[in-house]
Parts: C-alpha cells; sequence; structure tokens
C-alpha cells in the first residue's frame, strides 16, 4: 500500500524519479529533508540506495498543465549513477556511529561502485579503530560475517563479488572480533544452519563442517572455565539445545555429563530446554546405564516431577521409554504426556496407539487426531474406525473450547486426511461419520472445494435432511429482513450450511457408479419440494436444487447435456426457479479465466456457441431444456458483447 514514504521513494528514485525537478532540486531538497528529521530521512536514503531489484509505482503526472514536465532533464546513465553516488555518500554521512545504519551499507555494499565501496571500507576501519561500544562492535560483526560467509557459501552465485574485495572486508571484519569468547561463537548456535564460509553445494560436506565448528567451539567454551562459561553461553544463545550434541561429543564421559544436568535442570527456561536435550541424547550414547545415573542423580537431590519430566521428554519414543514413565507415578506420568512434544517415532502400531490414547486421556485430543492421521499416512497403519471416531469427538470439544494444538502440523489438513480415510472404512457408519462431518464442516471445506463427503451423500439421498440445512440458512420466505435477527447460533449453523451446499456436487438420482435412477430423482424431488414448502422456503429451495441439478452427467444416449431423466424432471416440474438455479451454477462454474489485454469477448463467444450448438441439438422434444440452453446461450452472447465494450473503452484509454 502507498504510504507517504513511498511517495518521497517514487520522487526522489534515481532510474525513475517522479518529479520533473534535475538531480541538483533533488538532493537540495533530500539535504533539507535530512537536517529536518533524521530518522525519516534515513528511511528515504535506505530506499533510495542501489539494489540488484527494484520496482516503481509512478506519481500521477499533471493531466493539462504543464508545471515544468517539457523542461525535465532526459535521464541518462550517467545521471542515474551520479544520483546513486551522491545517496550513497549521504548515507555513509549519516550512517555515523549507528551500527543498525551500517548493518544496510554492508548490505548493499555488491551494488555500489568501486570508489563507493572503497568509501565505505575506510569509514568501517576507521570505526574498527574507535572505541564504539561492545554491543556496537558486535552488531557491525555480525553483519560483515553474514555478508562474508553467504559469499563463501554460494562460489557459483552470479552475485559474487571479486575475491579482492572479500579478502579487503575479512581484513576489516577482524578489527570487529569481539574479545569475549561467547561473542565469538553464539553466532553458530543462534540459528540451526547459520550461513557458515563453506560450499552449500553439498548438504553432507557443509553439514560436516558445521559440526566441527560446534565442536571446536565447546571445547574453547568449556577449556576456558569449564561449566560456568557454558552456562553464559547456554542463556545467551537463540538455541539453547543445538550446544548438548557437541558437548556430549566432547566429553563423551557421564560423570561429567550428569553434573552440566545437575547445574541446568533447575535453572533458566534455556538452561532447562539445553538439558532436555542433553539428556536424551545422552540416554541414545549411553543407554541404561545413564538412565541409572540420571535416576541416582535425581533421588539424591530429591527432583520434582517437573524435573524428571524434563529429563525424559526427549528420551526416544518406544515402549521402553513409556513403561520407564509409567513406572515412576500418576503425578509423572500425566505431566509427561501434558508436556510431551507432539512427534513420535514409534516403529509398532501398538505403541503409537498408546501414545495416541494417553495424549487424548490428557487432553490433547486435536494433537493426537493430527498425529494420527499423519502418522497413518506414513506408515499405512490400519486403526479401529470406532478409536478414530471418539478422538474426532475429543478434539472437537476442545476446539469449541478454544484450544489450540501444540504441533507444527496441520491440524485442518490432517483431520481432512483422516475423514477421507473414514469414508472408506465399510464398518463405518454413514450417518455417524456424517455428523461428525457438518460439525467440522469448515475445516474440510476451506481452500477448495470437497466432492466426496459423507454429508453429500445424505443430502443426495434424504430430503428432510436438505431442507433442514436449507432452513439453518435462508430465513422463512414470509418474514421481511428488517424483523429478523438471527442468534449467535443460527450464525454459525449458517455458515456450516452455507459451507456445506456450496460444496455440493453430487445430485440425488446419481448412483455411485455414475449411472441415473429416474425414480430415486423423482421421488427426492417431490419430498424436498413438499417439505421446502411446509417450511416457507419454496422458492429459495428450488433455486438450490436446481443449482446441484446442473451437475448431472450427459445423456448416453445422444451425448448431450442433460440427462433424459433430468430433461423429464424439467417438463414435468416446470419450475423457473429450478431452471434459475441451474443457469447460476452454470455462470459461476466457470471459475477464474484469463484474457489478453484488449482481447474482448472471445471466450464468452465459444461459450455461446457451445450452448446454442445443445439447443439446437435437444430439439423441440424437450421444450424447456431448450429454452434453458438458449437462455444460457443468450447470457453470453450479452457477456460477449459487454467485454467487446470494455476492451475498446480499454483502446481508448490506454493507446
Amino acid at each position: 500500500m502507498n504510504r507517504p514514504i513511498n511517495s518521497l521513494k517514487e520522487i526522489f528514485l534515481a532510474w525513475h524519479p517522479g518529479t520533473s525537478a534535475n538531480l541538483k532540486q533533488r538532493l537540495q531538497a533530500l539535504d533539507l529533508l535530512l537536517a529536518k528529521n533524521d530518522e525519516i530521512g534515513w528511511d528515504l536514503l535506505k530506499a533510495l540506495l542501489p539494489r540488484t531489484h527494484g520496482s516503481s509505482s509512478p506519481t500521477h503526472e499533471p493531466t493539462w498543465r504543464d508545471f515544468g514536465r517539457s523542461q525535465k532533464e532526459v535521464l541518462t546513465n550517467k545521471i542515474v549513477w551520479d544520483a546513486y553516488k551522491r545517496y550513497v555518500e549521504r548515507a555513509i554521512q549519516q550512517a555515523g556511529e549507528r551500527p543498525e545504519r551500517w548493518k544496510t551499507l554492508i548490505d548493499i555494499y555488491p551494488n555500489v561502485t568501486e570508489t563507493d565501496k572503497k568509501a565505505i571500507e575506510e569509514r568501517l576501519i576507521e570505526l574498527g579503530r574507535s572505541g564504539i561500544s561492545r554491543s556496537d562492535r558486535q552488531i557491525i560483526w555480525e553483519a560483515l560475517r553474514q555478508f562474508i560467509n553467504r559469499q563463501r557459501a554460494f562460489p557459483r552465485a552470479s552475485w559474487l563479488i571479486p575475491e579482492e574485495q572479500l579478502k579487503r572486508l575479512d581484513d576489516i571484519y577482524r578489527h570487529f572480533e569481539p574479545s569475549d569468547q561467547i561473542d565469538q561463537v553464539a553466532w553458530l548456535f543462534n540459528e540451526q544452519f547459520p550461513n557458515i564460509p563453506v560450499s552449500q553445494a553439498d548438504f553432507n560436506v557443509r553439514n560436516e563442517e558445521l559440526r566441527k565448528l560446534r565442536h571446536k567451539a565447546i571445547a574453547e567454551v568449556w577449556n576456558h572455565e569449564g561449566s560456568k562459561t557454558l552456562m553464559d553461553l547456554i542463556n545467551c544463545v537463540s538455541y539453547s539445545w543445538l550446544l548438548a550434541p557437541p558437548l556430549i561429543e566432547f566429553l563423551n564421559d557421564e560423570s561429567k555429563l550428569i553434573e552440566v544436568m545437575e547445574q541446568t535442570i533447575r535453572g533458566t527456561e534455556k538452561e532447562k530446554l539445553f538439558a532436555r536435550s542433553l539428556s536424551g541424547l545422552a540416554y541414545l550414547s549411553f543407554g541404561d546405564s545413564w538412565t541409572q545415573l540420571l535416576f541416582s542423580k535425581a533421588e539424591d537431590l530429591k527432583w520434582s516431577s517437573d524435573e524428571y519430566v524434563t529429563a525424559l521428554l526427549d528420551y526416544p519414543d518406544s515402549r521402553e521409554t513409556y513403561n520407564l514413565i509409567n513406572s515412576l507415578g500418576a503425578k509423572i506420568e500425566n505431566e509427561y504426556w501434558q508436556k510431551k512434544p507432539a512427534v513420535f517415532g514409534c516403529k509398532d502400531k501398538e505403541c503409537f496407539i498408546y501414545a495416541i490414547q494417553k495424549l487424548k486421556e490428557n487432553g490433547r485430543g486435536i494433537e493426537a487426531t493430527t498425529i494420527m492421521a499423519s502418522d497413518m499416512a506414513i506408515n499405512k497403519w490400519n486403526i479401529d474406525p470406532i478409536f478414530a471416531l471418539n478422538l474426532l469427538d475429543q478434539a472437537l470439544a476442545e476446539l469449541n473450547e478454544g484450544k489450540k494444538p501444540h504441533t507444527l502440523l496441520d491440524a485442518g489438513y490432517w483431520i481432512e486426511q483422516l475423514f477421507h480415510w473414514l469414508r472408506g472404512q465399510a464398518g463405518v457408519d454413514k450417518s455417524e461419520l456424517a455428523r461428525r462431518e457438518y460439525a467440522f464442516l469448515p475445516l474440510l471445506t476451506q481452500g477448495f472445494e470437497k466432492e466426496d463427503l459423507a454429508l453429500h451423500d445424505i443430502l443426495a439421498s434424504d430430503a428432510a435432511f436438505f431442507v433442514d440445512v436449507l432452513c439453518d440458512l435462508y430465513k422463512p420466505a414470509s418474514k421481511l429482513a428488517e424483523d429478523y435477527e438471527p442468534s449467535k447460533e443460527a450464525r454459525v449453523r449458517a455458515e456450516f450450511a452455507w459451507q456445506l451446499l456450496k460444496s455440493w456436487r453430487r445430485p440425488p438420482g446419481v448412483e455411485d457408479n455414475g449411472e441415473v435412477n429416474g425414480e430415486k430423482l423423482k421421488k427426492w424431488i417431490e419430498n424436498a419440494r413438499q417439505l421446502a414448502l411446509q417450511k416457507d422456503r419454496g422458492d429459495i429451495a428450488d433455486q438450490e436444487i436446481g443449482r446441484v441439478l446442473f451437475y448431472y452427467p450427459d445423456d448416453p444416449g445422444d451425448s448431450l447435456w442433460p440427462h433424459v431423466e433430468l430433461r423429464k424432471l424439467l417438463e414435468d416440474v416446470q419450475s423457473s426457479h429450478i431452471e434459475t438455479g441451474i443457469e447460476i451454477a452454470q455462470h459461476n462454474s466457470r471459475g477464474v479465466i484469463r484474457k489478453a489485454v484488449f482481447e474482448g469477448g472471445a471466450q464468452e463467444r465459444v461459450l455461446a456457441q457451445k450452448w446454442g450448438e445443445a439447443a439446437e441439438k435437444i430439439g423441440v422434444r424437450w421444450v424447456r431444456t431448450k429454452a434453458l440452453l438458449e437462455r444460457i446461450a443468450s447470457y453470453w452472447k450479452a457477456d460477449a458483447k459487454r467485454e467487446d465494450e470494455r476492451a475498446e473503452k480499454d483502446r481508448l484509454r490506454f493507446r
């Protein structure tokens, strides 16, 4: 969206200035702005500095008056580069000793001239030798490190700077290197995959080099002041758990590691996260001997249930682990399952079901449902459908209470996949499944249309259910809008009903194999229309019926749409509202389209021809069907004319 700073950028943009003022005038205005408001001036300078890519939304020029446009200088490459040079000079001056601003200048370093590069380098050297604060030096050091490492990580990229320039920046980088050991290595643990000065072409080589760097960093930290420096590092970094693998590799001593556990298990949140990871990895390295040592220490120090759980949360998901948790008593077991990360690596189905059941028992039905669906997709396990339905019931109750799942998995997607699996299970009662589908309907129809809900089958077979859904969405015809104020519950039901009817594509009378049963169609229509009239919703019911009837198949006899059974119905019922519903559905079924500039109504004329030819082929035997097809063809003819007129207006406007 356009904001004042964007308008300023468009006016001063070097390669596309949105003003008749020449460069000299623009620079005078820019200097005045910098003098009046340093912060806004800097924001503008940042937007004007040379970048690899850019875009512009040109300012609107006066239509009738000149306002100096006739005297506007012709933009040349020399003027553009001169503007960039002046902008960079001012940016260097405005950056002063502010490290955050120097991050911007380091970022645009590859895009400036050699002269500007030297100017940036000289000023950085001065800053490195000055007495700026430790935190300011750290910010500039981080910015230089990230820039240099990114250059080294992609040695074949087109945007690389020459090696000579990179070496100069390397020398400057050393001027800012912190003296504090923690500051030197913390960056390795602030990201899971930080940029390191090694090519990323081979993932395994890069990971091995990162492992070595982290191992070296931990060794230096430990050899400095042992666990004291380690504790400072744990509380300094963003991802404290990343310190556990190199520490285990470096120490490789259970007794030393248990001492570290003792110091961190009751500490800050970062220390607890580290201790949790350390314990899980130590178990993988040392096995049951680590658990015995851990429990011995826990008994000596009288660990709380929280500390027991922290130490065991990252143990591998297995029946052995779950039995161990169970042996520690109900309090620890419940706390464990309330905090357990919702990711499992169970090797067998029984272990997996046990874990899912435990999550369910501890109020984590949404996560249990999500995990079960995702693991079933991976392992192809055949779960008891009744268990899955009960799990869905709890997930729904939790969603209604406002609970949110603590999982990275997309709960909506996996719940949808679970429903898809349940529809294929022979022992699942379709009405029970449909009831749950209706409750989860916003999740099952979001993003794009769904055509295989059990609810759709019930709509197509049970006219009473169709009318009930219709009543949830539409008010009685005799009630005026100003006299009708739905409750909050009614609004929710209306939303669900709208989602369901919008996604319904399987009309009554169409069997699973695609064949049409005329008797079923006729009976369903009669019942639905009669019930809808009783509920004072006759006309809108006909429209909704017509909307789904549009999805009737072609007739196998003459290969024309609609099927002969639907043609009979239209002739017998003679409902203009049903036919209107069919027309609306046909128009809406077109979806999103693309058009060339000035294309006009070519696409619409193709549709008009298609439906016109269909009307001719249907013939006079089916009078109402023929009239329906002719109306559809007429609509597209009129639409083609509108598109032609719009294209002609565009030609006059833009050419």
